[in-house]
């Protein structure tokens, strides 16, 4: 159940990161 919560977490962040790439390119 953490490492589940680990990946969530990371996919997550990885979303972000595309989002903030977007808005800063």
């Amino acid at each position: 159940m953490a490492h589940l919560k680990r990946l969530v977490k990371l996919h997550i962040k990885r979303h972000y990161h595309k989002k903030f790439w977007k808005l800063g390119a």
